[in-house]
């Protein structure tokens, strides 16, 4: 009868022991930064303290429908989305 009692005792011992949570919490990240914008293969300038986007094109370029592309700190997102066709015959805000 100590037999099956030793088995019984060892194994919710292993049971209890094993059930430990070591999960780390996610920490999220707060960084929201634009770090480059390109259209048509010309790089904008990009002041992150000024939150302000800065790119010169060519004389006689359309600027109606201009498809960008754009980096990002990492897990941020970006709207509205710069690799859609966007009108910038006007200044474009951009959230990140």
């Amino acid at each position: 009868m100590k037999t099956p009692n030793f088995f019984l005792i060892a194994l919710l011992l292993l049971v209890i022991t094993s059930c430990s949570k070591d999960d780390e919490p996610v920490v999220k990240s707060k960084l929201k930064e634009l770090t480059s914008f390109v259209i048509k293969d010309i790089e904008a300038t990009v002041d992150e303290q000024l939150k302000t986007v800065a790119i010169t094109l060519p004389v006689g370029t359309t600027v109606t429908a201009l498809k960008a592309t754009a980096e990002i700190s990492e897990k941020a997102s970006i709207s509205p989305d710069p690799t859609t066709a966007i009108d910038y015959s006007n200044p474009v805000k951009f959230t990140v």
